[in-house]
C-alpha cells in the first residue's frame, strides 16, 4: 500500500506531467505523418529534458564545479582578509516588514565563514554582496546582511560590505578597491560558482585560498528510483551548472580568468 501511495505521489510533481507531454507527442509524431524535422526536435525535446532533470547527468555536470576546490583540513592563518562571495539577497517573508537571511544561500555562507573568523586574527571581512537589482538597498543587501553577521558573532569593526556591481568582475574590482594592499585573502563562496569567483580574483592580483560551501551535490547520499523521475529541483540545479560553465567560457574569452 506504501508503495502504491508513493508511486502516485509522482503525478503530483509538475515536471513528470511535462516529461510525459513531451514523450506522448514524441511518440506521436512517429506514428502520424510529421515532418522529420519535427520528429528530431521532439526527441531532442524528451531527451533532454529527461537528462537535465534527472540525477545522473545533474552529478556529472555539477560533480566537476563543486570538487574543483577542496576545504582545508585545517584552518588558513596566514590572510590579510576574509571575503565572503554573497550570491543571494535577503527575502521578504508576507506579513513582514523586514527582509531575512533564513532559508537563503546567504545564511549557509555565514554559518561556513565563522569558524574562520573565530579562528583569529582577522582585521577585515568584506560582505560582498553586489548592488542589489530589484528591491532597494535600503530594504536588502548590506544593511540587513550586516545586522546578521553581528548577530551570528562576526566582528562589528572588522566588517566591510560591497553594494557595488552586479557581474562576479565587478564585484571583484570593487573589492580590490576596499581592500587596497591586502593581497591573501580566504575566499568563501558557493561550490559551484567558486571556481569563477576564485580565478577572478586570482585573475585581479589576489592570493586566494579557495574555501567552498554550500554544496547542491550529496555524493554520499545513496541512489533510488526518484533519482530516475524528472525533478523541478535537479532540474534547477542543472541550470545552474550550465550557466556556470557557460560563465566560466565567457569569463576565460574575456580574459577574466
Amino acid at each position: 500500500m506504501q508503495t502504491i501511495f508513493s508511486l502516485s505521489k509522482l503525478l503530483l510533481y509538475p515536471s513528470v506531467w511535462i516529461f510525459i507531454g513531451f514523450l506522448v507527442a514524441c511518440l506521436l509524431s512517429w506514428t502520424t505523418r510529421c515532418s522529420p524535422a519535427v520528429r528530431l526536435i521532439l526527441s531532442l525535446s524528451v531527451m533532454l529534458f529527461y537528462g537535465f532533470s534527472t540525477r545522473p547527468l545533474e552529478q556529472a555536470l555539477v560533480r566537476p564545479l563543486e570538487t574543483h576546490h577542496r576545504p582545508s583540513i585545517t584552518l588558513p592563518v596566514e590572510h590579510d582578509a576574509i571575503v565572503l562571495f554573497v550570491n543571494d539577497y535577503p527575502r521578504l517573508p508576507p506579513f513582514t516588514g523586514r527582509p531575512t537571511i533564513i532559508g537563503t544561500r546567504t545564511a549557509d555562507l555565514l554559518m561556513c565563514g565563522i569558524n574562520y573568523v573565530r579562528s583569529g586574527g582577522v582585521r577585515k571581512i568584506v560582505l560582498a554582496e553586489g548592488a542589489p537589482r530589484l528591491l532597494s538597498s535600503q530594504d536588502t543587501g548590506g544593511g540587513v546582511l550586516q545586522e546578521w553577521a553581528i548577530a551570528l558573532g562576526y566582528p562589528k569593526d572588522a566588517l566591510i560590505v560591497n553594494d557595488k556591481g552586479i557581474a562576479t568582475h565587478e564585484r571583484v574590482q570593487a573589492i580590490r578597491l576596499l581592500l587596497g594592499s591586502a593581497n591573501r585573502i580566504l575566499l568563501i563562496d558557493s561550490a559551484m560558482h567558486l571556481t569563477r569567483s576564485a580565478g577572478t580574483f586570482t585573475k585581479a592580483g589576489f592570493t586566494v585560498t579557495a574555501i567552498p560551501c554550500d554544496y547542491s551535490l550529496a555524493l554520499a547520499r545513496p541512489w533510488d528510483f526518484y533519482d530516475f523521475i524528472p525533478s523541478g529541483s535537479t532540474l534547477e540545479t542543472s541550470s545552474e551548472a550550465i550557466y556556470e560553465y557557460f560563465g566560466l567560457l565567457a569569463y576565460w574569452l574575456r580574459g577574466f580568468v
